[in-house]
């Protein structure tokens, strides 16, 4: 495995004082300068945040649709060091891992056809089968609903998937959605962001209802990643164009925080620390910028 280098200068941020939302007005938001930077990744597609505050990133390595065994999820724990989280030892492997959530006690990964389960360092692979759907060849990003399902983008076939989180149950949420993405779980719907449209939406998934899409198209080219903000913000990134976008709590504005990035993917947002963290999938490396309220 490659060499790392510690982001101590990230865990530094814990030391900032959250800032707070109040009221029916939409704050607005601009990011900071790096506080950090985690160097030596492998096509880093996603970086999550585990409830003890440990920072964890997917790393392709290598091609995004090939079996290869090589993928690999780094750590980054609450003193700044780095280090390989999964696979280790003779655990099974992943080939390459691009979404990651936290579900319960564990971490959801998807891995191109199939969904890791990682708990204390050993991993279960769900579904099962999928039965009469067919086989994705291209998991993409995840969500957990906190309670039943976990959600997942099928995006060369543009369909949302969820899953059971013992894998028994898989069932189609959407369909005939080009370039789906992005997904984020957020007050009782399922965000999602969508290359075809160019554009964010969100789905009730209790309806059966196809997308509401927000109408935001003219501001994307492609999206990636998609968190959200305590007062409703959407942080949003845009890989092709090398962009993070803001989006107003009401859907109706959208604002540029930083441009000219190297392909910046899968991001999330530690709220405890006010902090934006950003994979650089063409960079190989991640990043965290502080959030600022203007």
């Amino acid at each position: 495995m490659a060499t790392r280098h510690p982001m101590a200068t990230i865990l530094a941020a814990c030391l900032m004082t959250a800032v707070g939302v109040s009221g029916a007005a939409a704050a607005e938001w601009s990011l900071g300068e790096p506080l950090g930077t985690v160097a030596g990744l492998m096509r880093p597609e996603c970086v999550a945040v585990t409830p003890d505050g440990r920072y964890v990133i997917s790393n392709i390595n290598g091609d995004a649709t090939e079996k290869d065994g090589n993928g690999f999820l780094t750590v980054v724990d609450r003193q700044g060091a780095d280090s390989r989280l999964y696979p280790v030892g003779d655990a099974p492997p992943l080939h390459a891992p691009k979404g990651i959530c936290v579900a319960g006690r564990a971490l959801a990964v998807t891995d191109i056809d199939r969904i890791a389960i990682i708990e204390e360092g050993n991993a279960r692979f769900i579904p099962q089968s999928y039965g009469t759907l067919a086989t994705p060849t291209f998991l993409n990003d995840i969500t957990y609903d906190g309670a039943q399902w976990l959600y997942a983008s099928d995006t060369r076939l543009g369909r949302v998937l969820r899953f059971s989180l013992d894998g028994k149950r898989v069932e189609e949420v959407a369909t005939d959605v080009a370039g789906v993405n992005g997904l984020l779980w957020h007050e009782g719907k399922l965000i999602i962001g969508a290359s075809g449209q160019h554009d964010l939406g969100e789905i009730d998934v209790t309806s059966g209802a196809p997308p509401k899409w927000f109408g935001l198209a003219e501001h994307f080219t492609m999206i990636d990643g998609i968190a959200a903000l305590e007062d409703g913000t959407l942080i949003v990134t845009d890989p092709r164009a090398g962009t993070i976008y803001a989006v107003s709590p009401d859907r109706k504005t959208v604002t540029k925080l930083k441009t000219d990035l190297p392909f910046p993917a899968d991001c999330t947002v530690d709220l405890k620390r006010q902090l934006l963290l950003v994979p650089m999938l063409q960079g190989d490396t991640a990043v965290a910028f502080p959030l600022v309220r203007r």
